[in-house]
């Protein structure tokens, strides 16, 4: 997927973390106590809301982006949808608990993700890092039920 695509679901998202966590926060609870009542199937209602807020127009540009490249070598600019810092801090400014918080902090909590090194593993190593540590104790078990039936047997 178009890392712009990405990173506009991601920025929507942020936005509606905020805002829940800002009409939660009009009822005087600390911020990381509202952090703790959101559950994983309330991330995934925003997420999803987030995508289908995605503008049909960013969709399409990261497409033709990819037929452009691929066609003529050249990449098209995705649309931004950018969401500007300013709009975060204020949002962070409602939070109670939040009021120290600065432009350069929200920056870089919107930046965290764009800088990730990630590393591309082969199948072997997938394999060898699943079952490293695990071993077959079958033979193990068979022996100590042989051992249960025939005391049985006497």
């Amino acid at each position: 997927m178009d890392q712009g695509v990405i990173e506009s679901v991601k920025e929507s998202y942020r936005r509606k973390l905020l805002t829940t966590l800002n009409e939660e926060g009009s009822k005087n609870i600390i911020v990381i106590d509202l952090l703790k009542q959101i559950k994983i199937k309330d991330d995934m209602y925003m997420i999803a809301e987030s995508c289908l807020e995605l503008p049909e127009s960013t969709l399409v540009k990261s497409w033709q982006k990819i037929w452009l490249s691929n066609q003529i070598g050249e990449e098209e600019a995705v649309v931004s949808t950018e969401i500007s810092p300013a709009n975060f801090l204020s949002a962070f400014k409602d939070l109670d608990g939040c009021q120290d918080v600065f432009a350069e902090d929200v920056e870089q909590w919107l930046a965290v993700d764009k800088d990730l090194q990630q590393e591309t593993l082969s199948d072997k190593d997938i394999v060898g890092a699943v079952t490293d540590g695990v071993q077959d104790d079958n033979h193990g078990d068979d022996i100590v039920d042989n051992t249960t039936s025939l005391i049985w047997m006497e």
